[in-house]
């Protein structure tokens, strides 16, 4: 998706959400990719396989795509197969004692949708679209350590120079 599009989305989003300010600029919308991440599940899915191994699942922003994509690396991982039904099998398997993940998930009528879209069965689109979800990760990665840095510098606990090493080591500590 181009960064205008997601832009756009992530201002639909925030508007939908009540998170616009006085200037209709979005208000802390995270950088994420949510189209991205349903196409690498709907390509894992419909090819029965985990081609991208660079992928993790903290990569995720959506904590029910992140769920997914655990249950397919886990799957791929014990050679098991990878198509609706495992998935779901895994997920039910998880949760606490208030829900699976499935039901976390939205159930089976989620991992359908994203099965039925198939909006990247090309592995080299799908590829793209996995570069994209760990691009907005490295972004969201970044703006937590802006953030935690600038709130210690408000607070006198970092000169300039811790700052900026504090950053830069959480960005090392966060390696894709």
């Amino acid at each position: 998706m181009p960064p205008e599009r997601r832009r756009a989305r992530a201002r639909t989003d925030a508007t939908e959400a009540g998170e616009m300010s006085d200037d209709t600029q979005p208000v802390n919308v995270p950088p994420a990719d949510l189209d991205a991440e349903g196409a690498v599940l709907s390509f894992a899915l419909c090819n029965g396989r985990h081609a991208f191994p660079e992928l993790k699942p903290k990569h995720f922003y959506a904590d029910a795509n992140r769920w997914i994509y655990e249950a397919i690396v886990s799957l791929a991982e014990s050679e098991k197969p990878i198509d609706a039904v495992a998935v779901a099998r895994w997920l039910m398997a998880r949760g606490d004692e208030s829900a699976t993940r499935l039901s976390q998930v939205g159930g089976t009528t989620y991992i359908a949708t994203l099965r039925d879209c198939i909006p990247a069965s090309a592995e080299t689109f799908a590829r793209a679209h996995a570069a994209a979800i760990i691009e907005a990760w490295k972004m969201r990665v970044l703006i937590a350590a802006f953030q935690t840095a600038t709130a210690k510098l408000y607070a006198w606990q970092l000169n300039s120079e811790g700052a900026w090493e504090f950053v830069k080591d959480v960005v090392r500590g966060q390696r894709a």
